[in-house]
């Protein structure tokens, strides 16, 4: 390839409620799924907040064996939705130790969410 020329190049991204993949995808060469740093291709939903440091994936699946208050998963479900959404209420039946209040711009969030951050 000569230095005049670009490469084109995608990053598709899967943002699943459970999962993450990823995918690179090039001119000429086949669609490939991105491997995490465990060399796997789907990453855990899952964010854990300890000392106000963040883990995510595998790393807060691991933590939150003791620090199941402060691990958030299937927290994907609730982007978009308001507090009185049934959606919001099945989360906070699933999680009955996580509290959804409204936020001041108008969108359900886990007051400890902000608070940690």
């Amino acid at each position: 390839m000569s230095s005049g020329q670009s490469v084109n190049a995608a990053m598709a991204i899967d943002l699943g409620s459970e999962f993450m993949k990823m995918a690179l995808i090039k001119h000429g060469v086949p669609m490939e799924t991105v491997l995490n740093r465990d060399s796997q291709r789907k990453t855990p939903m899952a964010l854990t907040i300890k000392d106000g440091e963040r883990f995510l994936g595998d790393a807060a699946l691991k933590k939150a064996l003791v620090r199941t208050k402060n691990t958030y998963t299937f927290f994907l479900d609730l982007v978009g939705k308001k507090v009185d959404d049934k959606a919001t209420a099945q989360f906070q039946a699933q999680f009955p130790y996580l509290t959804i209040k409204p936020h001041p711009n108008g969108a359900p969030f886990n007051s400890r969410l902000i608070v940690e951050f």
